[in-house]
């Protein structure tokens, strides 16, 4: 799954997988900017199949903040 995860976030800001961590964070990627937040969001959502609600979408700050949902909707 963080693989996976990995993968959209790459792919949504046009970033190789090898440069990404979960770790990675809207502050150490210059192109993660609010409208990148925004289709990564959207991005993450339609790939796992899971709704993140709009009060928690700006909680996000770093690729491995989206696993809670993901495992959430998981059970």
């Amino acid at each position: 799954m963080e693989q996976r995860l990995i993968k959209v976030v790459s792919r949504t800001l046009k970033e190789k997988k090898e440069r990404l961590s979960l770790t990675s964070s809207r502050k150490s990627l210059p192109k993660w900017d609010s409208l990148c937040h925004l289709q990564i969001i959207l991005a993450v959502e339609k790939e796992f199949n899971i709704n993140i609600p709009m009060k928690e979408v700006f909680s996000i700050d770093k690729i491995k903040d989206f696993i809670k949902f993901i495992r959430s909707d998981e059970r």
